[in-house]
């Protein structure tokens, strides 16, 4: 029979910001967390002729964003360490987890707002790499990442503006050589990605798009639901493809 109550293990104080992102290693043994900007109040709004409309959360923007490695069992903080900028993803690398003989050790990565991506081992959550997730003039605020291809590449999902007055929005999904710290591929399509989720083993992701640009009057739902297929097309233009769709 289903429990008739959920009961608390731990109550933790992990962080001074608000937690922005968290997931569980392999073994369920500890749980890895990312702090942003520290929570003040709910500030109102003003709405027209000086009502209050609404409260919006205000933040202190001088907090210092963390990363957190807890052990479950005991709520007991493994290691943690300054991440120097706000957090926008977080993924852990299952293979290197539970692989022997790999030359790596367990490693996750977190993709920061300035546009690196540091590649930490999870052990003691020191720094294996840093990178710029930047290529050329792009600049993407990255949403998601997952390692693929038993951890040698790292995937990024964020959404990229096209200069101009339109302004329409592109996901951009990108490939980096988890080791080098290098670009390997990016492929776009059209449309501001909402949401992503991908599969233990980085080969499949699943995408919201929004769009921003359809012609007025159309009859068309303005997002639409994706699942990509991810790999590496072994030809001189290489891209990710699209296994399936539907809106």
């Amino acid at each position: 029979a289903p429990p008739k109550r959920f009961h608390c293990l731990h109550r933790m104080q992990l962080h001074d910001g608000e937690v922005r992102q968290l997931e569980f290693t392999l073994d369920c043994q500890s749980l890895v967390s990312v702090s942003g900007r520290r929570f003040l109040n709910m500030k109102p709004v003003d709405g027209p002729g000086g009502i209050a409309a609404y409260t919006s959360p205000a933040y202190e923007n001088d907090t210092t964003p963390t990363v957190v490695k807890t052990e479950v069992a005991s709520g007991t903080i493994q290691w943690q360490a300054d991440l120097g900028s706000l957090p926008q993803a977080l993924a852990l690398d299952q293979n290197s987890q539970h692989l022997k003989g790999l030359q790596r050790p367990p490693q996750l990565a977190v993709a920061l707002g300035n546009h690196n991506v540091t590649l930490r081992s999870l052990d003691d959550g020191t720094v294996l790499k840093t990178f710029s997730s930047r290529y050329g003039k792009s600049t993407i605020r990255t949403s998601s990442m997952a390692f693929g291809d038993g951890g040698s590449l790292l995937w990024t999902v964020g959404t990229r503006y096209a200069a101009g007055e339109t302004h329409h929005g592109y996901t951009s999904v990108s490939a980096w050589d988890a080791i080098r710290g290098k670009r390997v591929a990016t492929a776009e399509v059209p449309g501001q990605v909402m949401s992503s989720g991908w599969n233990a083993h980085g080969t499949q992701l699943a995408t919201i798009r929004y769009f921003s640009n359809l012609p007025s009057g159309s009859k068309h739902v303005p997002w639409a639901f994706h699942l990509w297929e991810m790999k590496i097309a072994r030809s001189k233009t290489p891209a990710v493809s699209s296994s399936a769709e539907a809106e």
